[in-house]
């Protein structure tokens, strides 16, 4: 079993790996020039640790990716089906399920 597991979870992080590149493409377009990281913040930092990576990613950024000034999220860039939208490609990995 733990080989399988640990097999499946090689799988998928690579899938994931692939899914970040491409996002960042069609995102940011060629050449392409990104930096990948994971995080694991706590949950109380997550929206300072968001704040901080919107500062130092967003500036170059097309303002489709940006919050309106009215603080609602940008509904017309959430069309990949995710619910939040960053100037910066994201991902949660939930291992608990």
């Amino acid at each position: 079993h733990s080989r399988r597991r640990r097999e499946t979870l090689d799988s998928w992080m690579h899938m994931l790996t692939i899914r970040i590149f491409v996002e960042s493409i069609l995102r940011y377009g060629l050449p392409p020039s990104f930096q990948a990281a994971v995080l694991k913040p706590n949950r109380r930092c997550e929206i300072k640790v968001r704040a901080v990576l919107a500062n130092q990613f967003g500036k170059h950024v097309s303002n489709h990716w940006r919050k309106n000034g009215d603080g609602d999220d940008n509904k017309g860039a959430a069309g990949a089906g995710q619910d939040e939208v960053f100037p910066y490609v994201s991902f949660t990995v939930n291992f608990n399920k």
